[in-house]
Formats: structure tokens, sequence, C-alpha cells
């Protein structure tokens, strides 16, 4: 299947291209008229701009990975989950046991806990069925914040592990500085006193999100292909 942007991408750049859109009319304004309280005006528009990006390319990898897992889980697809997500799944599941066990060292229990996870073996071989803990939230949960560290997590618990270099070569940038000048600078506009940025700024950083998600989009087209196939993309319509 030749690759069309999914609907999650679509909606992504919808979003990014209003956010541009309003920055620009936030910069005219200021520029004509030339009122301090205006300038303020524009530069919570800024701000805003960049926090709502971040919380959109979030939402973007929540959304096209919890789209598959349960196009997976519809359709009977069992055998297409990566091995790397059922290991995610099964650590989960029998975490608590171990841990129980680390403190009490009761081997009958353990034994006992683990034998009545009777639906994990067959998950865990490939069975088409997926039970009902299959849940595409668990493959985001604490790691879908956007940060390089959290990006290469997030996809190493679906299967890519080589997602910073497979980004690299298709941003022909580095992944780790792109996120980075993106997150130091959110994260400078979250302090008390926020420093000031520019249009420039706000449009840099911003058409390098849509260039990143633009990047994942094609990469996890292919994997999904792999993992699933057509069923399992959210195509735009």
């Amino acid at each position: 299947m030749a690759y069309r942007r999914s609907a999650y991408r679509v909606e992504f750049e919808r979003r990014i291209k209003g956010l541009l859109d309003q920055s620009k009319k936030a910069q005219k304004l200021t520029k004509d008229l030339g009122d301090q309280q205006l300038s303020s005006v524009r530069d919570m528009v800024f701000q805003c701009a960049i926090f709502q990006t971040s919380a959109s390319l979030e939402s973007y990898l929540k959304l096209i990975l919890e789209s598959w897992f349960q196009a997976l889980r519809v359709n009977a697809m069992g055998a297409s989950v990566p091995i790397e997500a059922r290991a995610l799944f099964a650590r989960k599941r029998l975490n608590p046991y171990f841990r129980k066990f680390a403190f009490v060292e009761e081997e009958s229990a353990l034994h006992k806990s683990i034998a009545e996870e009777a639906d994990l073996w067959s998950f865990l071989v490939g069975g088409p069925s997926l039970p009902p803990f299959f849940d595409g939230r668990a493959i985001h949960e604490a790691c879908a914040y956007p940060s390089f560290k959290n990006i290469k997590r997030l996809f190493g618990r679906v299967g890519i592990v080589d997602i910073e270099a497979r980004l690299n070569r298709a941003l022909r940038g580095d992944l780790e500085t792109l996120v980075g000048n993106f997150q130091d600078l959110r994260t400078a506009l979250a302090h008390s006193a926020p420093p000031s940025i520019t249009m420039k700024d706000v449009r840099d950083r911003l058409k390098d999100q849509v260039k990143l998600v633009s990047a994942i989009d094609k990469i996890l087209h292919s994997h999904i292909m792999n993992h699933g196939g057509p069923a399992c993309w959210a195509e735009a319509a």
C-alpha cells in the first residue's frame, strides 16, 4: 500500500497552520498599532502556539498508536502485534507478582498468581484473539510527552528500536537537536519570567515539528503495513 498521510497527521498539520495564522495576525497587529498592551497579547499568542504545538504532537502520537492497536484487536490480528509490545504487556501484568515475591519470597503464591494469567500465554505466542487487557493506552503510558528520551522509549515499545537513526535520515539532521530546541523553548516559556520570542522563533519551531510528524508518519506507515496492514492504517479521507 502506497503511503498516504494518516488522519492524525492531517489534523496535526491543520492545527499547526491555524496556530501560525493566529501568530501572524498577532504580529501584524503590533506592527500596525504599536501598542504595548498589544505587544503583551502578541507574546501570549506566541507562547500559546508553542504550548499547543507540544500538546498536539503528544495527541498525534497517542491517537495514531491507539488507533493501530484498536484495529489489531477488532480484526483479531494478535499475530501482528510486535513482540516488543507483547513483552511490554506481559511485564505490566506480571510485574506486581514479582514485586510481591521479592518482598515476601513466597514461591507458592508467585506460582499460583502466574498460573492464573492463562490469557497471557496465548497472547505471547501470537494467538489471533487479543485479550481485554490489550489497550493502546498502555503503550504510551509514562512516555507520551514528546521529549527525545520518550520518543525513543515509545517507539522501542512497538518494535522500532532504531527510531533515532531512521528519523535522522528522514529529517537530514539530528533528532535530538530538533526535539531539544523545541522542548528547551517550551520549558523556558513555562517559567514565571518567560523569555521574549519572535515570529521567526515560532515559525521555525512549529515547522520543525511539522517535519518531525511527517517523518514519523511515514515510518509508522511502513511499520504498520508489516504489523497489521491497510486495515490498521487510519488513512486521511
